[in-house]
């Protein structure tokens, strides 16, 4: 029986992602936790700063990027929060909602500020695109970052459409950054 060639995963036969490829747009860094807020009863503000040495992510507004932490198998990929004009040097910001009995989220339950963990991204392609016609966006839980990066990342470019943003959640208590929202509003 002959091996596989270096390109192909042994096992399924599939090919192996080629490394010079994926790290041309991936950017691998170490970040510190720089703050852990949170934001409701199960959603949290995680903000992670990159060394000021390493490559920073230069996404866009929309991308989302992975996390990996000590004592969990995989990383976990989330939306960035912030559209990359507005976080400060090197930072990058969360929304993570906990769910119960998931890895991260237990991760979450302690106190983890300067210590370290790898983002890779920036991943995806959600965003604005070109066009002039209006935008209905629709967000609820955690799922308010990516939109609120996009906005925010509208808002920077000064675009000329119309905007429908609804936000739900199940109670009061689960809206979260709302004097942001506002801002995005008086902005547009």
């Amino acid at each position: 029986m002959s091996s596989a060639p270096d390109f192909i995963y042994p096992k399924n036969g599939l090919p192996k992602p080629d490394p010079d490829v994926q790290n041309s747009r991936v950017k691998i860094n170490t970040a510190k936790v720089k703050s852990m807020d949170d934001l409701t009863h199960d959603t949290i503000k995680l903000v992670l700063e990159c060394d000021k040495n390493s490559s920073p992510l230069s996404g866009k507004a929309g991308q989302f990027a992975t996390i990996k932490v000590e004592g969990v198998r995989k990383p976990r990929a989330y939306s960035l929060a912030k559209s990359p004009k507005n976080e400060k040097p090197n930072e990058h910001t969360f929304f993570i909602r906990k769910v119960p009995g998931g890895e991260l989220s237990s991760w979450l339950e302690k106190n983890h500020v300067g210590e370290e963990v790898t983002i890779s991204g920036p991943l995806g392609y959600f965003g604005l695109d070109n066009s002039n016609d209006t935008m209905v966006c629709i967000a609820g839980g955690s799922g308010l970052a990516p939109i609120k990066a996009i906005l925010e990342g509208g808002v920077n470019d000064q675009i000329k459409r119309d905007v429908i943003f609804l936000f739900g959640a199940r109670t009061q208590k689960d809206l979260y950054s709302l004097n942001e929202i506002e801002e995005i509003k008086n902005s547009w």
